[in-house]
Parts: C-alpha cells; sequence; structure tokens
C-alpha cells in the first residue's frame, strides 16, 4: 500500500503558504470544517494530486531500473540427464545405466555500457522531475483549496449581510 503520509509531509512542507493556512484554520475553530481538516482530505481524495502520486511513484522507479543495468549479472544452470542404453562392439554387449549431471555458475560485469550509464542518468533526472511535477500538483492543490475555501467564507458573508439587512 501506498505510504501517503510521507506524500503528505512532503507536500506540506513543500508549501510556501503553509503557516498562513495555520493561522486561519486556528484562527476560526468555530466553523464545521477547518482548512487543514480540508488540506488532509484533499490530500486523500483529490484525483489530480493522487494521480500525480503515483505517477512520481512509478518515474522513481525508473532509477531503479536504470541501476539494475549496472549492476552484475549472475546466472546459474543445472542440467540432468539419465542415460540407459546398450551398446554392441562386435560379440560384447555392455548395459550403459547411468545418470549425467551439469552444472555452471557466472558473474559477468560490463567495464564500459555507455547506455546502461544513460539509462540510469535518464532515470535519475525523471525521478527528478517526478518530484518537482509532484510539488507542482501540490501546490495547485493548495491554490484551488484555498480559492475554494474563501469562497465559501466569503458567500457565508454575504448571506449574513443580506440576512442582515433583511
Amino acid at each position: 500500500m501506498l505510504r501517503l503520509s510521507s506524500v503528505y509531509r512532503a507536500a506540506i512542507r513543500s508549501c510556501y503558504f503553509a503557516p498562513l493556512f495555520l493561522i486561519l484554520s486556528y484562527s476560526a475553530p468555530s466553523q464545521a470544517l477547518g482548512l487543514m481538516e480540508a488540506w488532509q482530505h484533499a490530500l486523500t481524495h483529490d484525483p489530480a494530486f493522487l494521480a500525480a502520486v503515483h505517477a512520481r511513484n512509478a518515474d522513481s522507479e525508473e532509477k531503479h531500473i536504470g541501476r539494475a543495468g549496472l549492476l552484475p549479472k549472475i546466472t546459474y544452470d543445472y542440467s540432468q540427464s539419465r542415460n540407459d542404453s546398450t551398446v554392441t562392439a562386435g560379440n560384447q554387449q555392455s548395459e550403459r545405466d547411468y545418470t549425467s549431471r551439469a552444472s555452471s555458475f557466472s558473474l559477468q560485469q560490463p567495464l564500459i555500457d555507455y547506455a546502461a550509464w544513460s539509462r540510469y542518468q535518464q532515470g535519475e533526472a525523471s525521478a527528478v522531475l517526478a518530484d518537482e511535477q509532484l510539488r507542482d500538483a501540490s501546490q495547485q492543490l493548495l491554490v484551488r483549496l484555498f480559492q475554494a475555501y474563501t469562497n465559501v467564507l466569503f458567500s457565508r458573508e454575504q448571506i449574513a449581510l443580506v440576512q442582515a439587512q433583511q
């Protein structure tokens, strides 16, 4: 299962507006849903942000795939065969009944493999790009959430004003 708690911490840490939201959320404790609670719900339920989280996880695997091309390759082979035959040479017949086994172990490490090195570098760059895209998605989520939250607060104020005028 995806560890979203670390994603939440990274998303909150990456946002520059977190202190402002903390002040706003604690300044209005009488509201049904505070800003921090809305932020937590948005992190777990917003499809655009969750898509960015999964894309980051997929792209971060590219680094491991690229590194696998640089690691040594180990191979082990084993075979077993049973032989049962009759050999005739002149007037003599001999029965041959035996089992043959073969085993091999090999370790290969290329000294210079530019293609594998470039795949590794590309995977590293892909992982960094994915982290930045996740940070961008979290900031976009924060802006959308703040706009929606302030629109709701403004609407409540407008309703209260209309009710006071009536």
